[in-house]
């Protein structure tokens, strides 16, 4: 759950940790999936905005195409993933 909610950019980080803090959760459990859920976005954000002075000079980049790519990707997995989750749960009703 920790992961699934670090990769969704609608939950903010400081409620999101403080939320965690009053659960059940381990510390290493919750340290290894903030640092894999975070490490999408991260690499898609500096790649995108290591090329950001090429697009101010009129030069596109294929860092800069890479990096929107990857920042699209990042916010498309967890609608993906939800949607995914959803069918499965029409495709099979509980008895």
């Amino acid at each position: 759950m920790v992961l699934f909610t670090r990769l969704m950019p609608l939950f903010p980080f400081n409620l999101l940790n403080y939320a965690l803090g009053l659960t059940k959760v381990r510390f290493s459990h919750y340290a290894l999936a903030t640092f894999l859920g975070m490490l999408p976005a991260c690499v898609a954000f500096v790649v995108f905005s290591s090329s950001l002075l090429d697009l101010l000079l009129g030069r596109v980049s294929p860092g800069l195409v890479l990096g929107l790519l990857l920042v699209l990707v990042v916010m498309l997995v967890p609608m993906l993933y939800r949607r995914r989750k959803a069918k499965r749960a029409l495709a099979s009703p509980k008895s």
